[in-house]
Parts: structure tokens; C-alpha cells; sequence
């Protein structure tokens, strides 16, 4: 992932730490190192 990432090409971002946020939204669990990570990676 991270090479794609450096190489600007499509990642797991989604799939992987997106999942674990919104898994841990709906089940009422706080994510906050993954939250950091997925809203850091997230931007353009």
C-alpha cells in the first residue's frame, strides 16, 4: 500500500483502515489511531 501510495496509484485505503473506521463507528468503538491514519492518508 504504501508503495502505491508514494506512486500515486489506486490503494487499499478503502478496504482496509476505511473498514476498520466505519466498523468501529457503527459498533460504538473509538478508532482513534486508525481514524488519524485514514484521515491523513485520505487527502489528495
Amino acid at each position: 500500500m504504501h508503495r502505491d501510495y508514494q506512486n500515486n496509484n489506486q490503494t487499499e485505503l478503502e478496504n482496509l483502515t476505511g473498514y476498520i473506521v466505519r466498523e468501529g463507528e457503527k459498533l460504538g468503538v473509538a478508532t482513534p489511531a486508525y481514524r488519524k491514519i485514514y484521515e491523513t492518508l485520505k487527502k489528495p
